[in-house]
């Protein structure tokens, strides 16, 4: 019975809850949102990848945990229990800690910073992410820099482009395309 007064409780507040739309980013770059002070967000995602010859599917779950801050900062982690990162840590527990501030000299154009650490990688990681909208389609990019690139001991820089088609309000679709601009150094 508690739990019903509490959900209730709960439904009755939600006329005064904001919700962080995702529908603006793509699978693989931060983007440009941010948070309200005060404000948190909670997002659940799945993304799935075709490995060794489209012959197997692998589940990349992130959960991501964020909050408002003063000064129009937002801090988060991203948390999945299936790491990429590496060779030797795929399918290992990972979280980036990060702090980010986004800029918007127009109500078309945004611009985000980021800072973090990767706890696999043990990296210090930077970031700037742009937004370009144009009408239903917004263009996404991403410039990150990395101090232990895939755990691999070596500093590394890598890019992002993409898109966001909304379709409605509560609907888009997104996908995007990146690398590591400096593979040679990464052994």
């Amino acid at each position: 019975m508690r739990c019903l007064r509490i959900l209730a409780a709960a439904l009755l507040c939600a006329g005064n809850v904001a919700a962080q739309s995702v529908v603006e980013r793509s699978p693989n770059m931060h983007g440009v949102w941010t948070l309200p002070g005060g404000q948190a967000a909670f997002v659940f995602a799945h993304r799935f990848e075709l490995i060794d010859g489209a012959d197997e599917l692998r589940n990349i779950p992130t959960l991501t945990l964020a909050a408002g801050l003063p000064l129009g900062l937002t801090a988060g982690l991203d948390y999945t229990s299936n790491s990429e990162i590496a060779l030797t840590s795929t399918g290992a527990n990972e979280v980036e800690y990060w702090l980010k501030r986004a800029v918007r000299p127009t109500s078309d154009l945004s611009f985000a910073g980021l800072v973090g650490y990767n706890s696999v990688a043990k990296s210090l990681d930077g970031a700037v992410d742009a937004r370009v909208g144009l009408g239903a389609l917004s263009l996404l990019g991403e410039v990150r820099a990395f101090s232990d690139a895939l755990g691999a001991g070596e500093a590394a820089v890598a890019a992002a482009g993409g898109a966001a088609l909304r379709l409605t309000p509560y609907l888009s679709v997104n996908g995007d395309v990146g690398r590591v601009l400096n593979t040679d150094t990464l052994g």
